[in-house]
């Protein structure tokens, strides 16, 4: 990895992608102990219910990265909204346009994607793109994308929800997320 991130452990939880991790020999060992942990235990323990669906969440969002890329839940408690963001760090292409890093292009849009600047002091100018598109079953997705190009490497924060109302107040919480990654 080429990025280092300070992100606040108290709201997000990195989702290790491979297997054995630190302690865990595997994901359903490592959800699970994450699951009981934000579970709490005695009289202020969560439902079972709702520490199993956790687990199950957890279980879910490492089988659904098999590509490597580092992701986190943003998972301030058990009950909070949960989201998933992906980092992606990958090695700079030319060839590439900017536009197919930000998505901003990528359809079936139901309004213009709003491309703003981006500035972090670790990374220096950048740009977030949030587009609105239809996905299936008529669902409205908006998705996020803050994209900086450096000399050598192409870095993309990427979020993506049918949760309106969740995107919007997680949006400058995932701003900051953004802003703690540097360069190794």
């Amino acid at each position: 990895m080429a990025i280092d991130m300070d992100y606040d452990l108290d709201r997000w939880v990195y989702v290790p992608n491979v297997f054995p991790w630190e302690s865990f020999d595997d994901e359903e060992q490592w959800a699970d102990a994450v699951a009981r942990a934000f579970g709490g235990e005695g009289r202020r323990a969560a439902p079972a219910q709702l520490v199993d669906w956790l687990r199950a969440y957890l279980v879910g969002a490492v089988r659904s990265n098999r590509s490597g890329t580092i992701r986190f839940v943003h998972l301030p408690n058990i009950a909070a909204p949960h989201a998933i963001v992906d980092v992606y760090d990958m090695p700079r292409r030319e060839d590439v346009p900017l536009t197919d890093l930000t998505h901003e292009n990528q359809g079936p849009a139901i309004r213009d994607a709003e491309v703003v600047p981006f500035e972090s002091e670790n990374l220096g100018a950048g740009v977030k793109s949030t587009r609105w598109v239809r996905a299936e079953a008529d669902t409205i997705v908006r998705a996020t994308n803050w994209v900086w190009r450096t000399a050598e490497r192409d870095i993309v924060v990427l979020t993506a929800t049918s949760d309106m109302p969740l995107a919007e107040a997680l949006d400058p919480v995932i701003d900051e997320l953004a802003r703690t990654i540097r360069l190794a």
